[in-house]
């Protein structure tokens, strides 16, 4: 992508963030250098590059990346931040005016989420080995922190290609779902015919006491669906495992009753399976407040989801509530080719999103979820253009996901 353009990405995304403030948060103070060692180092910088692009991790106080694009103005500079209000108060200085600009070749990413940072620079072609990443020194010491472990992160991920021609895996779909929920006859219809097993565990007491309205939906499934019975009793992780026990194939999908995995997922999942990764993980958009716009910022994006498992008798879930996959004998990749559409705020009235999420909140003894009424949020055309760059791998290789 030109520079320019790629200003303009990031620079949409970055306001996108920045038009909600989700809690009370202040600017971190940085300390301030002299202009001979700030010279020195936009030296440094600019050698260690050698006409790549730059990325600059911590705007500061905005003196460094103001001097690096002063002595070079057609080097694209790429300056990421993990406190979007650090990001907003350089735009309200000096930085606003060369930072803002979508006519320049530089441009300010800034989001809590180190994976949203990531996964937008690989989209972008921005990735370890055709970039110059260096870390901002002029920062307070918590911030430079941080952000020195994010940049060991961005470095050691790789992008790979899954192959096609891939043999159909041997691949069950797994889902724990409440007789209740919505969308259930699309959420059996995205289910394609090549499947080996589909397994449904109900949030019931009995069969007896599923509605037929969810029973016919079931019976829209592509492959017979297996299905049982077990009250959910506030324990994700234990109905997770319930499903596990049911399955015996290589691989084990799981997709909740609000999600949809897009088409070019599906297309892609033989291939994930040929390839020497234990566990994949997928991005997932939440649509909000319609389908056409999805949540940004502070985490809703990319909301990294480990899904695709190579089963193992060691695998199994833990924690009541977000739950974790462990017994995971292998590495994680995650695919930037297709991702799960979550489309919970579609199907289900506030009331309905609040009674889930206490839920969530009971089983884990405290209140992890709480809504809020301000939610930055993107159009999907801007996912859809990222998707169709060629700059951008079908997947990354990814280190420390599963940690």
């Amino acid at each position: 992508m030109p520079a320019k353009g790629l200003a303009r990405c990031l620079g949409r995304y970055t306001q996108a963030v920045l038009s909600a403030r989700l809690g009370e948060a202040a600017a971190a103070i940085h300390p301030a250098a002299a202009p001979t060692v700030v010279n020195e180092t936009v030296e440094r910088i600019l050698q260690r590059a050698a006409d790549r692009p730059v990325i600059l991790a911590g705007v500061g106080d905005g003196t460094l990346p103001l001097a690096v694009h002063a002595q070079a103005p057609e080097t694209p500079l790429v300056i990421v931040d993990l406190e979007p209000e650090n990001a907003r108060a350089a735009l309200a200085g000096p930085c606003g005016d060369v930072f803002g600009q979508a006519e320049t070749a530089c441009a300010l990413l800034a989001d809590t989420s180190g994976w949203a940072l990531i996964l937008l620079l690989f989209h972008l072609g921005l990735r370890p080995g055709a970039c110059a990443l260096e870390l901002n020194p002029f920062m307070e010491a918590g911030a430079r922190q941080a952000l020195f472990r994010w940049k060991n992160l961005f470095s050691g991920c790789s992008p790979c290609m899954p192959m096609s021609g891939a043999e159909t895996p041997d691949l069950a779909l797994a889902a724990i779902l409440h007789p209740e929920d919505a969308g259930l006859e699309d959420f059996f219809r995205q289910v394609p015919p090549w499947l080996t097993r589909v397994v449904v565990v109900w949030d019931a007491p009995a069969l007896s006491a599923v509605p037929e309205r969810a029973l016919a939906a079931a019976e829209l499934c592509a492959v017979s669906p297996i299905q049982a019975v077990r009250p959910l009793a506030g324990d994700f992780s234990a109905q997770r495992n319930a499903v596990l026990r049911m399955i015996d194939q290589d691989w084990v999908l799981f997709l909740d009753a609000d999600e949809r995995l897009d088409e070019a997922a599906w297309g892609l999942l033989p291939a994930l399976t040929a390839m020497p990764f234990a566990a994949w993980a997928f991005p997932r958009l939440t649509l909000y407040p319609d389908a056409e716009q999805v949540r940004v910022g502070y985490g809703l994006w990319p909301d990294v989801q480990v899904r695709l498992l190579r089963n193992s008798p060691t695998l199994r879930f833990e924690r009541p509530v977000h739950e974790t996959a462990r017994g995971i004998n292998g590495h994680a990749g995650l695919l930037l080719a297709g991702g799960i559409r979550h489309e919970s705020w579609l199907l289900k009235s506030r009331e309905a999103q609040t009674e889930r999420l206490a839920v969530f909140n009971s089983a884990a003894g405290w209140e992890v979820h709480r809504l809020s009424k301000e939610y930055p949020a993107l159009r999907m055309d801007f996912f859809t253009e990222l998707a169709s760059l060629e700059s951008a791998p079908a997947a990354l290789a990814l280190p420390g996901l599963l940690d």
